[in-house]
């Protein structure tokens, strides 16, 4: 595309079911949505969360792909394998090398401290 305007043509084509003003809104919130679900998946920072976001978002643009440009298109982009995967990763119980697992690591590892005893 080259530059924002020209995704923003790109968006209302994909979505040529909805109303043309809404091409600029859309644009900017699947940009921010596909950022923060990238970062957070490449950090694993909430993996579970942003895995179910991403895929939520994939399966959104492969239907309107499919509604406005044909299943050709979303097929040409692996967008119905890219929603599976993501849909896979949000079955995956641990995440090594995450900050996720750091976390858990973490509380696993911190001692409890045993509650006072009250005698009455």
């Amino acid at each position: 595309w080259g530059d924002f305007a020209h995704f923003t043509i790109y968006t209302a084509q994909v979505n040529s079911f909805m109303p043309s003003g809404l091409a600029l809104t859309l644009a900017v919130l699947g940009t921010i949505f596909e950022s923060l679900f990238g970062v957070a998946l490449v950090l694993g920072l909430f993996t579970r969360a942003a895995a179910i976001g991403s895929a939520c978002l994939l399966a959104i643009f492969a239907f309107s792909m499919t509604i406005s440009l044909g299943i050709k298109a979303p097929l040409d982009y692996s967008v119905f394998g890219d929603c599976a995967a993501a849909m896979l990763l949000t079955q995956w119980h641990r995440f090594r090398w995450s900050i996720d697992d750091l976390v858990a690591r973490k509380h696993e590892q911190t001692p409890t401290q045993p509650s006072p005893c009250v005698v009455t």
